[in-house]
């Protein structure tokens, strides 16, 4: 009788081990479980923690009775949200590369708003005025690079010709060195004006301010929409700024 016992015991163990779902990968965070051996049992939850940057709009995952698991959860970018009247700075630790760079995100926002502040770039000093914006004006994406420090005073503009305010989602990449400014919207080259035989040689890039400019309140200047994955220079600017945020 015992015998039998222990053999049903065996097989339960055996059927359950086989039925069991084991833990999955999840790009930019994991499966939150205290199993030893990674293994997860028919009907059992478990929850998912994204990477700092990242979200899940259902952080849950159920293992089936059959030791499959039902829809993953995935982690993908904030898109953080800015009302018109909020803003993010954050100062690079040391300046950025003074004749090459790069910007890149995406950005959506209303119909109704179709002005303001998306990037802007500037020098640390406040005598020190170099700086690159990238904002929406009218509703059509501009980029001004300017530069005033060094008794210079030039000026490189960019203006996209299709309206972006219309709740869709746009890709922007801006590109430069000391001797040409490259613009793409949604993978289409933007032309760019640019001084002939003029050189950028920026001083001391590293304050980055996205969604307003912390020099004037006024609403004009307010970017109301959504805006994620901003690299600046390859780093991703929300990623940091989130994480200096939580350790101060």
């Amino acid at each position: 009788m015992e015998i039998v016992i222990l053999l049903a015991v065996v097989t339960s163990l055996i059927s359950t081990l086989i039925r069991s779902c084991s833990i999955s990968p999840v790009e930019h965070g994991r499966l939150l479980h205290d199993s030893e051996e990674g293994i997860i049992s028919p009907g059992a939850t478990v929850d998912v923690l994204c990477d700092v940057g990242y979200v899940s709009q259902d952080p849950h995952a159920l293992c089936n009775e059959d030791g499959e698991w039902g829809a993953l959860p995935t982690c993908s970018k904030v898109c953080v949200k800015f009302s018109g009247l909020s803003m993010i700075r954050y100062t690079y630790p040391v300046p950025f590369d003074s004749m090459n760079g790069s910007i890149s995100f995406s950005f959506s926002t209303q119909a109704d708003k179709s002005s303001g502040v998306l990037v802007r770039l500037s020098s640390q000093k406040m005598r020190d005025s170099d700086s690159i914006t990238v904002e929406l004006v009218e509703g059509y994406l501009a980029v001004t690079m300017q530069l005033r420090s060094r008794s210079q005073n030039i000026v490189a503009y960019c203006h996209n010709d299709v309206l972006l305010n219309d709740n869709l989602v746009h890709q922007v990449a801006l590109t430069r060195d000391n001797s040409s400014l490259v613009l793409s919207v949604d993978n289409k080259l933007i032309s760019c004006n640019y001084p002939t035989g003029r050189h950028f040689i920026f001083s001391s890039l590293r304050n980055v301010q996205v969604g307003h400019l912390s020099t004037s309140w006024d609403p004009h200047y307010g970017f109301k929409g959504c805006i994620t994955d901003l690299l600046v220079q390859g780093l991703d600017l929300l990623v940091l700024a989130y994480s200096a945020s939580s350790s101060g």
